[in-house]
């Protein structure tokens, strides 16, 4: 038979829901709010110590109903959207860490429940690592996040025209890409095999890519500097691109990615070009 001190049960709690917080506020980014935190986590505690007392309290849907709380009350902030994308985060966050500690922590020994409560008497170093594990694994989801946001901030959808032909695909907005065609001084974009072949008929593709014999007045010829020297690429100019569902159409010109395209894009726009397109937006690596 265990003794179990409910301010132990308090502090415990409280400890492990602070860090849970913290990893949920990494993993959404939201700015830290630590008087918030610690009244959720202090929240937390003090059901864990009311549960161990009254166990029918330590029931799941008041279990669940504490957590939301707890969520909210850390998260939510009047005139703010995505409090429940906070709520939704620390459910995960606690499910990693706590899934972590209670793995490493069993490894060591039997585990008894009471109210709802865990005892257990594990090493220091199980907790520690169990804790560093959870940690680890929400910190990598958080960076996941982070560069999915980073690459939605730097993608738009745009339309492709050529003669009859239409060609929608998401690109990838380049602060570096200021290519431009040099007599006309037009935009260049660099598509993918994959929408190159949507937008461009098979004799204008081949022309495209170095192999077709077609006579026509929309081949160009655009110098550029590459990492690997002075490079002259070959590309057709189009009738129109748009962005997004926006009327606004400007000229310009399309080569061959001559390297693989981000996740999801089909091809590399200028920023200039976007904003030429009305859109309005700086587009800033992070």
């Amino acid at each position: 038979m265990h003794k179990v001190y409910a301010e132990l049960v308090f502090l415990d709690n409280f400890a492990v829901n602070l860090l849970v917080i913290l990893l949920a506020a990494q993993l959404t980014g939201v700015r830290r709010r630590w008087g918030r935190y610690m009244l959720a986590a202090g929240m937390g505690g003090v059901y864990a110590s009311a549960a161990f007392g009254v166990p029918l309290i330590a029931m799941l849907p008041i279990r669940a109903a504490v957590g939301v709380v707890m969520g909210l009350t850390a998260f939510w902030a009047r005139g703010e959207r995505g409090a429940w994308r906070g709520v939704c985060a620390f459910w995960a966050a606690s499910f990693v860490l706590a899934g972590a500690v209670y793995a490493i922590m069993a490894a060591y020994g039997d585990t008894a429940a009471a109210g709802g409560v865990m005892i257990v008497r594990p090493p220091a170093r199980a907790i520690i690592l169990g804790l560093l594990t959870g940690a680890a694994a929400v910190m990598l989801l958080a960076r996941i996040r982070r560069r999915t946001a980073l690459q939605a901030a730097h993608t738009a959808d745009i339309r492709l025209y050529m003669a009859d032909r239409e060609a929608r695909t998401k690109a990838f907005v380049d602060t570096g890409n200021l290519v431009r065609e040099p007599f006309t001084g037009r935009n260049v974009i660099f598509l993918s095999k994959t929408a190159a072949g949507a937008l461009l008929e098979p004799e204008m593709l081949a022309l495209l890519m170095g192999k077709g014999t077609m006579e026509t007045d929309r081949l160009r010829f655009i110098p550029c500097d590459t990492a690997s020297g002075g490079a002259v690429m070959t590309g057709i100019e189009i009738d129109g691109v748009a962005a997004g569902d926006a009327e606004t159409q400007a000229r310009a010109v399309v080569c061959l990615a001559n390297r693989p395209l981000p996740e999801g894009c089909g091809a590399i726009v200028g920023s200039a070009l976007m904003e030429e397109l009305g859109k309005g937006a700086r587009y800033e690596d992070g």
